[in-house]
């Protein structure tokens, strides 16, 4: 042992010194053991929860947000179909209006095609009546003249709307 403590010494090593600085050395370590490494480990560990909790925090938001866009996916392809739907039948609906105010625009017109030959058909009538009477005036006149004499205007005038009507 001597001989490690000559070498020692050679190379500049006190063993005092170096006895010395190992227990400065062990009071050192027991002194931040017992009151620096507690409550560095315990904000460690404070630390670690923390993190591990927001960890955990930021799985269930993902799985959440993964969720919430399923479910916003699955609502618009729902409100998409819903509005689809709508549309064809509000196409629907128009068409059936459109017929219906076609079919009602050709009966419209078929009514007053039928009214206005009957109004004609009573304007015919009408001047024929007119025609007739002034064509009786006209014989009753002519005959006047031409005979040169008075005649019972009642009499005259049915027995020409009698020759009249033969002669249709």
């Amino acid at each position: 042992m001597e001989f490690i403590i000559d070498t020692l010494a050679k190379v500049g090593f006190d063993w005092r010194m170096g006895l010395f600085n190992l227990i400065n050395f062990f009071i050192v370590f027991l002194l931040v053991k017992r009151f620096i490494f507690p409550p560095l480990l315990r904000v460690i560990d404070e630390r670690k929860k923390m993190i591990q909790e927001g960890l955990d925090n930021f799985t269930q938001s993902k799985t959440a947000m993964e969720v919430a866009e399923k479910k916003a996916k699955e609502i618009i392809s729902q409100a998409k179909k819903e509005g689809n739907v709508i549309v064809e039948k509000s196409h629907d609906e128009a068409k059936a209006v459109a017929e219906t105010m076609r079919s009602k625009a050709k009966e419209d017109v078929e009514k007053l095609v039928l009214e206005a030959k009957a109004h004609i058909k009573q304007e015919k009538i009408h001047m024929k009546e007119e025609i007739r009477t002034e064509a009786v005036s006209l014989v009753i006149d002519v005959t006047k003249k031409l005979l040169g004499k008075e005649m019972d205007t009642k009499k005259s005038t049915k027995n020409i709307t009698d020759i009249l009507k033969s002669v249709e």
